[in-house]
């Protein structure tokens, strides 16, 4: 029953008729344990936040959405499907997060338990102090009382198998990750949002990165984009009236490896931030498609707000959408069914620790090769990386954001193909 209410509030905040301030919206749940009323809130400030959980002494959990839609956007900017990895991974319409207790892993290490589980995900453990701890070190001793975080269809079946000991025996050698060049992005519109996305893209983007920020002097006064400082990466700015051959030029300038077009949420409405954001997607590919865009082609992404306006921003053809009121309202929903999942989200979605990654295949099996997907995890252990899934791009035509396959089966077959990737819980 929980999920389903879960699941249609979820699906009520989606198709809402009116906008609403997700800092002022609360959903309120029965602690049966305790027989006392908590609730779960998102709020924009982690300050306010914090001194909201402490004053109530945890009975009110907070959600800091924006934080989680800033920091997808980013990291969508540069991992083709990622959003879809998220999205696939918090709705409630496939497998997603649960705790279990299997007394058969005790004395055994977090790299046994990765693949002690068929039709399971392990993605971290619950210490026996109550402590959550994502993609943990892979050499970690687990306990009984330890509970590992698994990602499944559902509860029933996280099943233990046994450690697939045909596979952990081998010797793996962790390949070395290709050095990072430096990389320029294109940022267009701007609004609250964008300071948290390019914070959260300074703190990984390779030394001498570069963000050129392009507004509309009509919805962003000039002032805003003054004197903006993230990290080391080079930061300029021009403030345009919104002709498009103003835009054409800002976009021609240079190179560029992305660009992400933010709505104008703080200055129209999400109707018009919306329609100002597709109108931007079709100028830019058609400006793509005309130069032909080099040999390694600019990714797309854009922010949507509103997500009744989804399928139609895809005729749009983003590499990626990021649907915010989407993100946000199917968080709330989860969390408020299971407020466990609290910290790991936090973790996951924090600027430190672990984060979900789409990675190049490439970088852990040879391409044309049939493969176990059970040995991608064991190569991907050697990384120190949790598995969770992959994305063929044989199974997207059209459209990279999808073909994410999460959570298959340890004995799932396939070859790996140029453009392929690798889902992992990891460290950026």
């Amino acid at each position: 029953m929980a999920k389903l209410i879960a699941a249609r509030t979820a699906q009520y905040l989606m198709e809402a008729e009116f906008t609403f301030n997700f800092s002022d919206f609360v959903i309120d749940k029965l602690d049966a344990g305790k027989k006392t009323l908590g609730s779960t809130v998102a709020i924009a400030d982690p300050h306010t936040a914090e001194a909201l959980e402490t004053a109530t002494e945890g009975r009110v959990i907070s959600v800091r959405s924006h934080d989680v839609i800033a920091r997808v956007t980013a990291q969508a900017s540069r991992q083709p499907g990622l959003a879809a990895v998220v999205l696939d991974l918090i709705d409630f319409a496939g497998d997603e997060i649960y705790f279990s207790s299997v007394p058969a892993l005790a004395g055994k290490t977090y790299a046994d338990a990765i693949l002690a589980f068929n039709e399971a995900s392990v993605i971290g453990i619950v210490d026996d102090k109550g402590q959550t701890h994502l993609n943990p070190k892979q050499g970690t001793k687990l306990t009984a009382k330890t509970r590992i975080i698994a990602i499944a269809e559902d509860d029933d079946k996280v099943v233990y198998t046994g450690v697939r000991e045909d596979i952990a025996t081998k010797k793996i050698t962790a390949k070395k990750a290709p050095a990072a060049k430096a990389e320029h992005l294109l940022v267009i519109g701007w609004s609250s949002m964008g300071r948290s996305v390019v914070a959260e893209l300074a703190a990984f983007l390779p030394k001498g990165s570069s963000v050129h920020i392009v507004a509309q002097s009509k919805y962003v006064d000039a002032a805003e984009l003054v004197d903006l400082k993230f990290g080391d990466i080079k930061v300029t700015h021009a403030s345009v009236s919104g002709d498009i051959d103003e835009l054409i030029a800002a976009a021609s300038a240079k190179k560029y490896n992305e660009v992400i077009i933010l709505g104008y949420r703080n200055a129209i409405s999400e109707s018009e931030a919306d329609a100002q954001t597709m109108l931007t997607m079709l100028q830019m590919n058609q400006l793509f498609a005309a130069d032909g865009n080099g040999v390694e082609p600019t990714r797309l992404v854009a922010e949507i707000l509103d997500s009744r306006k989804t399928e139609l921003a895809r005729v749009a053809a983003a590499d990626d959408l990021v649907v915010s009121d989407n993100l946000a309202a199917l968080l709330i929903a989860q969390v408020s069914e299971n407020p466990a999942l609290a910290p790991v989200f936090e973790d996951l979605f924090d600027a430190d620790g672990a984060s979900i990654n789409v990675r190049p295949i490439e970088q852990y099996a040879p391409i044309g090769k049939e493969i176990e997907f059970a040995e991608l995890v064991a190569i991907a252990r050697a990384h120190g990386q949790s598995v969770i899934g992959y994305r063929l791009l044989a199974n997207a035509p059209g459209d990279a954001a999808s073909g994410v396959a999460i959570n298959p089966a340890k004995t799932t077959k396939f070859k790996p193909a140029a453009g392929d990737a690798l889902v992992v819980i990891s460290d950026l």
